[in-house]
């Protein structure tokens, strides 16, 4: 089979596959499977996306605390408090 007859049983193959998809998703059943499907799909990204958020608070709030240890272990350069240039 040369190259040419294999894209076009590829394009056939694709044009049956997605015609019998368009039925099945106009068919009830199948319907009502892909809307509980995506109402998943949406539950999940929401709870992933929260779980994100939560993560990145306690990242941000372990980084200002850092911050505040290493400005509190910085040594001053004269009795006026000021940090020394590096």
């Amino acid at each position: 089979m040369n190259i040419g007859m294999k894209r076009a049983a590829l394009i056939a193959a694709g044009f049956v596959l997605g015609g019998a998809a368009f039925a099945a998703i106009n068919s009830g059943k199948a319907r009502k499977g892909c809307v509980s499907l995506v109402n998943k799909a949406i539950k999940l990204k929401e709870s992933v996306a929260y779980s994100l958020e939560s993560m990145k608070e306690n990242v941000d709030d372990i980084v200002a605390e850092a911050k505040a240890m290493d400005d509190e272990d910085a040594p001053a350069c004269c009795s006026c408090g000021a940090e020394e240039k590096a």
